[in-house]
């Protein structure tokens, strides 16, 4: 994974080199759903992904991210706060349920 954290934080560097405001969770979720356009796969596969083609990807990611009224990325903008939102909302309840059973023991 060590690469692709790499090409996430390049990208964050690379929006806030032009003023672009990006989160890095809405950068690693691009990143990580980016389709390769030669073989119409995945860039990353089984969470890696080869060494040649880290400058393509981030360069299609900076591009999508660039686009900032386009829908798909308003999709991954709404997909990303939902699965936040969800986490945080998992965490809280399996926190009171871990409390309540410490309360019951």
């Amino acid at each position: 994974m060590e690469g692709i954290d790499d090409i996430v934080k390049s990208l964050l560097y690379k929006c806030r080199e032009i003023g672009l405001p990006t989160t890095e969770l809405l950068a690693s979720y691009v990143v990580r759903t980016m389709y390769n356009p030669t073989t119409e796969k995945p860039f990353i596969e089984e969470g890696w992904i080869p060494e040649n083609q880290k400058g393509q990807l981030l360069d299609l990611a900076f591009q999508k991210l660039s686009k900032r009224d386009s829908p798909s990325l308003l999709t991954l903008e709404l997909q990303t706060v939902y699965d936040s939102a969800f986490l945080e909302n998992d965490m809280k309840r399996q926190e009171i349920i871990k409390n309540s059973s410490q309360e019951t023991s």
